[in-house]
């Protein structure tokens, strides 16, 4: 694949942007009837340059700037036009900071139409635009004198623009296919069409795609890179995209392309943005505000959590942005903030999150929360979520969807938090679910806390079943898989106890209260001899329910006082071995033993004596020879 190139144009109104890159083309960009009638630009236009460049033409009026924002939001460089008659004018400036705030901070500037005047003011239009470029951050920027009119430069100004390409490089990034729409339209025969700058990965034909913010599932019928058919498109390059199943209605400049399940719409946001050195109106908390991400322009309100009663010029602040309608960002796209009325660019920078948590006013907490989010580390940024999600379990998906990151990145990263122990993970209806150690430790301790309580106020109860306990802890905004889960895991650690029905932060079996009833209960196993108990009648005689008989008889068969036939009803262990004993004197005196001498030792019934001579057959007590049994190797 061909590095593909991307230069913005930007400059004042009337500047020359569109004349200029005809010189330098020889394409019209200008394809509007009012664009052709007016002599102006008003929407965003395209040049398709040698074989892998693309020249985005956006328009100077300050009432179009939101289309220029449009325009420049995925190029590699710019083209600053300034007119060497006019000099540095307002939207000038302004493009320059969108420029800034975008992070494009390569580029050139062509002082155009130097016919118009002389060599010494030429070379002193040269020397102020030095100036404004240093003063604005912008280093090593050359400024080419050229004419669109009579090419004069022209030549200078494309070898200048040959070398900026050949020595940039795009970082790639290892996310999943994301395309803002820039243009969407129809053919004949094919139907919606749209094009944008592929931002991450790649898109193939037959591929599926979904529309953000409105969730619309659509195909790739066919693809064009560079007025070219492809079969595939990689980041960094232009692309038309053919849909098939959509309308074009449906595929609105600001639309967002992304891969299945890879992101969500979002209405609030928190970014770290710079402000211009010219503010004209106060913005204070709260303000609404333009907010343009990508290609879409919404309004919101802003508020910052740094100490300013409104925003000054020149400064960095931490915000969160509300928007007023479903829009469409990841962690580290551009966003630029412009006044509501009159409109003009007050900030920008970069998007951190999206849908956060409700933060605390606290200054360490809050600046260290920025920080992690500003960094790279994904693993950092993971229990970030985790530490501010509360009581509930956070899915694989949930965190690919909040960092916007391959599958492969977020397993990686999820895996090297859970050898640290910070988080543990299960499966949850088919579905990897993770729990924060720290979280799962707090709700232990608020467990603990209600069953203390609310077992101390009304004595007669053992225990909280699981949908009485979920109950009581509404207040926490407990999750069902998250409770089940930590209970699990602080049952197996003997941290809060179950009998089989209720949960207790007291060991109901193993406690003193209750080992008086366990000896009542196999002292009753020893008086009913062969006639053994079922949970039934022990429950009627004790009156406790049969799940934690069961329980109690299980730890009394672990403990070797009650002995398990073959699952199906237990024996004391000193009638079990007066049996034993029985069979040793029998088989002493007999060579074989029958069905109705062990009955009649017993004095029970088929119910009991079949399965207990099945259990002697199988533990080698005796061996079965017809109707008769022999002695085993056991005896």
């Amino acid at each position: 694949m061909d590095k593909h190139t991307i230069i913005g144009m930007a400059g004042h109104i009337d500047h020359g942007k569109t004349a200029l890159i005809k010189a330098l083309t020889g394409i019209e960009t200008d394809r509007l009837k009012e664009e052709q009638e007016r002599g102006i630009t008003i929407d965003i236009g395209f040049a398709y340059w040698k074989d892998n460049v693309t020249i985005i033409d956006v328009p100077g009026h300050e009432k179009f700037v939101r289309n220029m924002v449009a325009g420049v939001s995925t190029v590699d460089l710019f083209l600053l036009v300034i007119a060497a008659d006019d000099g540095i004018m307002p939207q000038t400036i302004e493009h320059l900071d969108i420029l800034k705030f975008f992070g494009v901070r390569d580029g050139i500037v062509a002082l155009n139409k130097i016919d118009l005047v002389d060599e010494e003011w030429n070379l002193l239009m040269q020397e102020e635009i030095n100036e404004f470029l240093q003063k604005n951050g912008f280093e090593k920027i050359p400024v080419i004198p050229v004419s669109a009119v009579n090419k004069n430069g022209v030549e200078e100004l494309n070898a200048a623009l040959l070398d900026k390409i050949k020595n940039k490089h795009r970082t790639e990034n290892a996310r999943p296919f994301r395309l803002n729409i820039d243009r969407n339209f129809s053919a004949k025969g094919f139907g919606a069409i749209v094009t944008g700058t592929v931002l991450s990965s790649n898109i193939s034909t037959g591929d599926k795609l979904v529309t953000l913010p409105a969730k619309k599932e659509t195909k790739v019928r066919g693809l064009q890179v560079h007025q070219h058919a492809a079969e595939k498109a990689y980041m960094g390059q232009r692309t038309a995209i053919n849909l098939s199943n959509i309308s074009i209605d449906e595929l609105q400049r600001g639309t967002a392309l992304v891969e299945p399940d890879s992101l969500e719409p979002t209405q609030e946001l928190l970014a770290e943005i710079i402000t211009t050195a010219n503010i004209k109106f106060k913005i204070k908390r709260h303000s609404n505000v333009h907010i343009h991400l990508g290609t879409a322009e919404i309004v919101g309100r802003i508020d910052w959590f740094d100490d300013a009663r409104q925003l000054e010029p020149n400064q960095t602040y931490h915000v969160r942005i509300r928007l007023s309608e479903a829009g469409v960002a990841a962690p580290g796209d551009p966003v630029l903030i412009r006044s509501f009325s009159p409109v003009t660019t007050i900030a920008g920078g970069k998007v951190l999150q999206v849908d956060p948590p409700r933060l605390p006013r606290d200054t360490d907490t809050w600046k260290t929360y920025f920080d992690t989010l500003s960094s790279g580390d994904i693993p950092a940024k993971i229990q970030l979520i985790f530490e501010f999600s509360g009581y509930r379990t956070i899915t694989l998906n949930e965190i690919q969807k909040a960092l916007f990151e391959k599958k492969q990145t977020i397993e990686s990263a999820a895996s090297k938090l859970e050898k640290q122990k910070i988080i543990f993970s299960f499966d949850y209806k088919n579905e990897v679910h993770f729990i924060h150690n720290k979280s799962a430790a707090r709700a232990v301790e608020i467990i603990k806390e209600i069953l203390d309580k609310t077992l101390s106020d009304q004595k007669y109860k053992k225990g909280l079943n699981f949908k009485e306990l979920f109950n009581h802890l509404k207040h926490y905004h407990f999750t069902e898989p998250f409770l089940e889960r930590v209970l699990q895991k602080a049952v197996n650690i003997k941290d809060i106890f179950f009998d089989g029905e209720v949960y207790s932060a007291e060991d109901i079996i193993g406690s003193e209260k209750m080992a008086e009833v366990k000896q009542q209960i196999a002292a009753f196993y020893k008086e009913c001899r062969f006639n053994a108990p079922d949970l039934k009648q022990l429950s009627e005689k004790f009156n406790l329910d049969q799940k934690t008989l069961k329980a109690f008889t299980l730890e009394l068969a672990k403990n070797g006082i009650l002995k398990s036939i073959n699952g199906q009803f237990y024996l004391h262990i000193d009638v079990f071995n007066e049996l034993i004993n029985f069979l040793k004197t029998h088989f002493k005196q007999n060579d074989h033993l029958e069905v109705t001498v062990v009955r009649d030792f017993a004095q029970s019934s088929r119910k009991y004596i079949i399965p207990l001579l099945e259990y002697l057959d199988n533990m080698e007590y005796t061996i079965r020879r017809g109707d008769t049994r022999v002695k085993g190797q056991a005896l």
